[in-house]
């Protein structure tokens, strides 16, 4: 009993020493964080510059107030999303994006819709884009030379909607390139066997099914180029598209078609 040894103890002032280096680490990255965000929210990072690209119909003026971003503003606190939602509400606007360059500007890309023909309404015209969304419901054209669609009535009047359901629609109207949109005034895809397009100096020209329209249209573009000084020209036929045909207006009674080999 007499020679029993005292318990070892574990060295406190070990355990003391770690306990405050973890705490002085603790109170470091608070005060990091804290300084961090202090400065975050200061007028260092006050918005001075919101810059557009990509606009051609609307303005920059207008894209930023359809935005709802404004100078002034932390540019950590506003809600880019929330922004980019905005725009896209507008019929004009196919797609957008939006980020912040730090410290101050706020860079906004857009990429409108393109108008590519005109579609006929009872009181209206309605403005639609490549894909057939309505861009703009206008009572006048005086401020679009496009291609008019006729045959079909729209499912939809209003701005940023599908204006038709028509499986014919769309591929009509990526037909109409910007190689041909100005060579016709009109498409008419009521019988979707029998296209009809007419010049811009009204000839018919009969274009049969969907399928090649657009190789069809410039090869009538082609035909009634190259071939204007032939005669007055009734119509073009390109229902067979191995098999062109111009038919000219006939004089005394001699019949007067020119049929053409295809490509």
């Amino acid at each position: 009993m007499g020679n029993a040894q005292p318990a070892a103890r574990k060295p406190r002032r070990a355990s003391s020493k770690g306990f405050l280096r973890r705490l002085r680490m603790i109170l470091l990255a608070a005060f990091i964080i804290y300084a961090c965000y202090y400065f975050s929210q200061s007028p260092f990072f006050s918005i001075q510059k919101i810059e557009v690209a990509g606009q051609k119909h609307l303005s920059a003026t207008e894209i930023i107030s359809g935005s709802g971003l404004h100078t002034g503003v932390n540019i950590f606190q506003v809600n880019l999303d929330q922004a980019e939602k905005r725009l896209l509400a507008n019929p004009w606007i196919e797609s957008v994006a939006i980020r912040r360059k730090l410290p101050q500007t706020i860079q906004i890309a857009v990429k409108e819709r393109q108008p590519s023909a005109i579609l006929l309404t009872d009181q209206r015209w309605l403005v639609l884009d490549r894909n057939g969304v309505c861009i703009d419901s206008v009572n006048s054209l005086r401020l679009y030379n496009l291609p008019i669609i006729t045959g079909i009535k729209p499912d939809s009047t209003e701005p940023g909607k599908l204006a038709s359901a028509s499986p014919l629609l769309k591929p009509v109207l990526t037909a109409l390139g910007l190689d041909v949109e100005n060579f016709f005034s009109e498409v008419n895809i009521a019988d979707g066997n029998n296209l009809v397009a007419y010049t811009r100096d009204s000839v018919p020209v009969l274009l049969g099914k969907c399928e090649g329209l657009h190789a069809k249209l410039v090869t009538a573009q082609s035909l009634m180029v190259n071939n204007s000084n032939s005669g007055t020209v009734m119509y073009v036929d390109l229902r067979s598209a191995q098999a062109p045909a111009v038919k000219y207006l006939e004089t005394g009674n001699q019949q007067n078609e020119k049929l053409l080999k295809g490509d």
